[in-house]
């Protein structure tokens, strides 16, 4: 039996039945549920079938009590809300509260609703009880949450836009003013028959078109990177980088390289040729960028995060300075000019792991070697 059918001398007779009956078809018609809290009897609440029946439940298989609410409420919203509403009722309030909550249907889906609430006061203005409505937003937040989405994707290609129409106007640009000049140089060259000049500026101009060439099908690359779709299938981390570590340490005959990969890393769910694309970026980088006189040790384990897992790849290289971490990720950024590449790796590694709902992260001091995080989200384990 609900508070509002306990009998009392307010509400006898038909008459006062009546308007209790009218009173809970209006909650129901107007409202996606409603709850009535007797401050006398402190583990109850009662909470309507409507209530009950938005989050998938019987009205008979819910008690009217506290530890239902513990159950259906995720336990860091309803601390908040015991928190407010008990502050509430100390300063004796009257007016209406507010308050967004999470409950968990009996599906195992997540409902958001608006909480409205307030208190009924007795004749010397102390709170005796509350009382309140839901109304359910979930498809609000996931309409929110969806334009929050598209409008990061669209500040994304807006970025990726302008870092574009930079590597066009300079990046593609210096080899094509290269070309030009030592076209002029050629010209003399062989007006002049200059066999060995002119044979020195071939060089150079092929040498510039390669470039040109690179960071075309660079760009093309990137540009797919948007359009493709995901095979997604279970994957063993741990197999797919030490086969890939064999390769690596097989291929570098210039420097001594040791692998070292944990038991411990997980399956994941992914696109097998992207993942081994972001792994095999990434040691090439390690190696590539190491000390010249000290052997190459890389580290590849993983860690537990908040919300998902990190497969970190560790080395002993000359480590990058803190001020550099938020561009190693952009288009065509280069910190070493003296090694081959355009610089387009990372960039591909960014992309590749956004596509996967996850992020990539860097660890990394001057002298002390980097670590990169490679973060998973927990649907993707």
């Amino acid at each position: 039996m609900s508070i509002l059918d306990m009998p009392s001398s307010d509400f006898n007779g038909e008459e006062a039945k009546r308007d209790r009956d009218m009173l809970k078809k209006i909650l129901e018609l107007n409202t996606d549920g409603w709850w009535i809290r007797d401050l006398n009897f402190p583990d109850q609440i009662y909470l309507s079938s409507s209530l009950k029946k938005n989050l998938g439940y019987e009205d008979g298989e819910l008690e009217n009590s506290i530890s239902t609410l513990e159950r259906l409420v995720f336990a860091e919203d309803l601390a908040i809300v015991e928190k407010n509403i008990s502050n509430y009722i100390k300063l004796n309030e009257s007016q209406v509260f507010t308050q967004k909550i999470r409950f968990r249907h009996k599906n195992g889906s997540t409902i958001w609703m608006t909480c409205k609430g307030q208190a009924i006061q007795d004749g010397a203005g102390k709170t005796i009880k509350l009382i309140g409505v839901h109304f359910d937003i979930t498809q609000l937040i996931l309409l929110k949450n969806k334009l929050s989405e598209a409008n990061k994707k669209l500040k994304d290609k807006n970025n990726e836009l302008e870092q574009l129409i930079y590597t066009i106007s300079h990046d593609l640009k210096s080899p094509v003013i290269t070309c030009g000049s030592f076209l002029g140089f050629l010209k003399e060259d062989i007006d002049n028959n200059k066999e060995d000049e002119a044979k020195e500026s071939i060089a150079e101009i092929e040498k510039a078109l390669a470039k040109l060439s690179h960071l075309i099908t660079d760009l093309i690359e990137i540009n797919q990177m948007g359009k493709v779709i995901l095979n997604l299938e279970l994957i063993d981390t741990r197999e797919l980088v030490t086969s890939l570590a064999k390769q690596l340490k097989h291929r570098e005959l210039t420097k001594k390289v040791q692998i070292d990969v944990s038991q411990d890393l997980p399956q994941i769910m992914a696109d097998k040729s992207k993942i081994t694309q972001v792994f095999e970026n990434l040691l090439n980088n390690a190696i590539k960028y190491s000390y010249a006189d000290i052997p190459v040790l890389i580290k590849i384990y993983s860690r537990i995060s908040s919300n998902g897992v990190e497969i970190c790849i560790e080395d002993n290289g000359p480590g990058i300075d803190e001020s550099y971490h938020g561009k190693i990720f952009k288009l065509f950024q280069r910190l070493d000019k003296s090694k081959e590449g355009t610089g387009i790796g990372l960039t591909i590694v960014s992309r590749i792991m956004r596509l996967h709902k996850g992020s990539v992260s860097i660890e990394s001091k001057l002298g002390q070697g980097s670590l990169f995080l490679l973060h998973f989200p927990m649907e993707k384990i």
